[in-house]
């Protein structure tokens, strides 16, 4: 095997979990430490390094999402801040809001 048919496999297997993500889809736990295995072979072998494939995965990210793994992360960090619950109601005891 070659470096390039290796690299396009990494690729290929990106493009199916960022496209099942972005389906509402969760890959599995074993495709997903496939796909880090992979990744740590083509370091290990000598075929890319870590900021190679981090720029490849980011990439990809792109292609699928239309932004970038941190713009993703920021956007969904903004939602989680602003769908912030109101408690306030429970910090009066249960008895009285029972009773009134």
């Amino acid at each position: 095997m070659n470096k390039d048919v290796y690299i396009r496999e990494i690729e290929k297997r990106l493009r199916l979990m960022f496209r099942s993500s972005k389906e509402g889809s969760k890959t599995s736990d074993i495709e997903r430490h496939r796909l880090e295995g992979f990744m740590s072979a083509a370091v290990f072998i000598g075929y890319a390094n870590n900021k190679e494939l981090s720029k490849l995965m980011n990439d990809i990210h792109i292609e699928v999402f239309g932004k970038s793994i941190e713009a993703k992360k920021a956007e969904q960090k903004a939602i989680w801040k602003n769908s912030a619950i109101d408690y306030s109601q429970y910090e009066i005891p249960t008895v009285e809001r029972v009773n009134s």
